[in-house]
């Protein structure tokens, strides 16, 4: 009840920038739609001359039933004063200028390049309006999200979030490491450059003919839509390109229904009707004959889409019978309509007219003809489905790949960086400012919440202590929910020590210990889910994306933050190291550094060279009066290698 209130207050706060932000995302449909969005250079991958009415209508449709909303983008930017949202309206201005073109046949002969340019800048410039203006994890964005999904399919919602959150990520890594270049000399920025891409240029090996691979598994997967269906290619070089598939689908699936006609009009032509009651035998005789030509499977009429006899270790065959199985229900579907609007439409014919019994057959065909455009469309939309979702995989693995490159890169810069001088500090976020300090304490493998205490707690549902049964509770559910779904700490449980009888109890099994940081008035904590056992009930989490070169070598890009005042209560593997040890002054490596001060300052060490730079961690050193706490070194998997170097980017969580 209380998570409802909190979005129904989030709700009623929608303010006019959210409205616009909104509007902004609806514009951009049609580029969403025909992959141009996604496009490298943005230029689309669609004509309206060369796609069938069908597409071309519902194309059109979103182009012009969007422009409804521009009088109201437009108030909004001239309401407010706000000149700069006239970029995020600009997909607005490309519709009407498509409406006018389509209404009076205005575009002049070869003015195609300059217009596809028109579009380039339309809907590139609001995209990043959008970005820079938006976040990911904000209301507006839900909301365009849920419109791509309703309005296009899940692919299309998949695609588009995925490339705005690498496009948000490349745009937070220029504007976070601006200042820094800034004040750094150019020569030395191209002198770490060059030593960057040297170091980095060993992931070239896995890079390159992964690009390759892809690439290549692309075409075979599109070579085999070709081999196993009746779809031929006219163009073999562009068969690719999913303009040209559309254009060899119209025209195999024409020929095959064209064949398909040949045997209605063969079955249509012995049909004799002698009963007076046309109305009951014509009808049903024509959905026998269009059931009787039409096959009931699809892989009657593709053979290559059949399911195969699967055994158990070929995981590959269930999945591919689990696809051809969709395929065939889509196409059941689209069989099943035809029949019933046919049946339908000869008995409307028989009760309106009185022709003769051979003017109502020679009706009857051709209605039976018609009604193969359900078949032709159903068709043509499964086998545009299994295209389509292979490209979208490729787009997916694209945008996916071409981050793993971005943040790679950026963390070797980062480790040559920051490794070169003694006198560099790394940090997490801009702020380096003074914040007031808590203070840390260690309670071995026991913990105690007091019954004097009063206070409510949020607790891990990972653990079960004793004295207070679990009570299922969401807390501030929309901080920081990818770390917490990832760990399994979206729901805790609620602990309200003010209703409680008896104090509650932690027990850690074998050498696991539990640290309480109380937090004070506005300190900032960074720590990670994987070791949280339970928190006050006024900690306020968040979840902080930092693309900064000073927070790379931490290991991760999304950090979650905890503000006090309050109790932030961790477990660590073993005996823990806090600040006010001698032993924390020590460098230490970064997978042992559990949770420590936003503002902490710490300096790099770490070897710098070919090798090390894959094979060998790095280790940091905090400041003397920051607070950090530190786990024990735990003997386990070897902490090195460029398997897990690869892993940290494809997972930055």
């Amino acid at each position: 009840m209380k998570t409802g209130n909190m979005l129904w207050e989030r709700i009623k706060k929608f303010s006019h920038q959210d409205l616009f932000l909104v509007i902004t995302i609806i514009g951009l449909l049609p580029a969403i739609y025909d992959f141009s969005l996604f496009a490298l250079f943005g230029f689309s991958q669609s004509n309206f001359g060369d796609l069938d009415p069908e597409k071309v209508s519902f194309l059109q449709k979103l182009h012009f039933r969007s422009l409804w909303l521009f009088p109201l983008g437009l108030y909004l930017a001239v309401r407010y004063r706000r000149p700069d949202r006239f970029i995020g309206l600009l997909p607005y201005v490309f519709s009407f200028a498509v409406f006018i073109i389509l209404q009076y046949d205005l575009l002049p002969e070869n003015s195609g390049f300059l217009f596809t340019i028109f579009y380039f800048a339309c809907y590139k410039l609001a995209f990043f309006y959008m970005v820079e203006e938006g976040n990911l994890r904000s209301l507006p964005m839900v909301v365009g999200l849920m419109v791509v999904w309703i309005l296009l399919d899940v692919y299309h919602f998949f695609l588009f979030l995925t490339y705005t959150a690498l496009v948000k990520l490349i745009y937070l890594a220029i504007v976070q490491n601006f200042a820094i270049f800034k004040n750094t000399r150019v020569k030395k920025n191209f002198s770490l450059f060059g030593k960057s891409v040297l170091y980095w240029s060993p992931l070239l090996l896995f890079i390159i003919p992964s690009a390759i691979f892809s690439n290549k598994i692309h075409k075979k997967a599109v070579d085999g839509i070709y081999a196993n269906t009746f779809v031929e290619t006219t163009d073999s070089i562009n068969r690719f390109k999913r303009v040209q598939f559309e254009k060899d689908l119209k025209i195999s699936v024409d020929k095959e229904v064209d064949s398909l006609k040949v045997s209605i009009n063969a079955a249509m032509d012995s049909v004799k009707v002698e009963s007076e009651e046309m109305s009951v035998a014509l009808p049903n005789k024509a959905g026998k004959t269009f059931y009787k030509v039409v096959p009931d499977e699809l892989g009657k009429v593709i053979p290559g889409l059949m399911k195969e006899e699967c055994t158990f270790p070929n995981i590959f065959c269930y999945f591919e019978n689990g696809v051809k199985g969709e395929m065939d229900k889509s196409y059941k579907k689209s069989r099943k309509r035809g029949h019933k609007n046919l049946v339908k439409e000869v008995r409307d014919l028989t009760q309106s007219k009185n022709d003769s019994i051979q003017a109502l057959a020679n009706n009857t065909k051709q209605l039976v003809e018609t009604r193969l455009e359900d078949v032709k469309t159903g068709l043509r939309k499964t086998i545009q489905g299994v295209f389509d979702l292979n490209l979208f995989i490729n787009l997916l693995l694209d945008i996916l790949f071409g981050f793993v490159i971005v943040k790679s890169f950026m963390y070797v810069f980062s480790r040559v960086a920051f490794s070169q001088e003694a006198s560099n500090y790394i940090s997490l976020l801009e702020n380096e400012e003074g914040m007031n300090s808590g203070t840390l304490k260690k309670f071995e493998n026991q913990y105690t919440i007091p019954i004097s205490s009063n206070q409510d707690f949020f607790v891990s549902r990972s653990y079960e202590p004793s004295g207070r049964a679990p009570k299922f509770s969401i807390p501030q559910w929309n901080k920081a929910f990818i770390g917490r779904i990832f760990t399994g700490n979206y729901a805790m449980n609620h602990i309200k020590m003010d209703q409680a009888d008896t104090s509650v109890y932690f027990r850690a099994m074998g050498g696991k210990e539990f640290v309480e940081w109380e937090l004070a008035e506005d300190e900032e904590v960074i720590f990670n889910f994987k070791n949280f056992v339970g928190m006050s009930a006024n900690i306020k989490i968040s979840a902080v994306i930092s693309m900064r070169l000073t927070s790379l070598l931490l290991g991760r890009i999304i950090f979650t933050t905890a503000k006090g005042p309050g109790k932030l209560v961790l477990m660590t593997t073993g005996k823990p190291i806090i600040s006010d040890e001698r032993k924390a002054e020590a460098s230490v490596a970064v997978s042992r550094i559990l949770a420590w001060q936003r503002n902490t300052r710490f300096q790099v060490e770490s070897e710098v060279n070919l090798v090390d730079v894959f094979m060998s961690g790095i280790y940091l050193k905090k400041q003397p009066s920051d607070l950090i706490l530190i786990d024990a070194d735990v003997k386990g998997k070897a902490k090195s290698g460029i398997v897990k170097f690869i892993k940290n980017f494809l997972m930055p969580i």
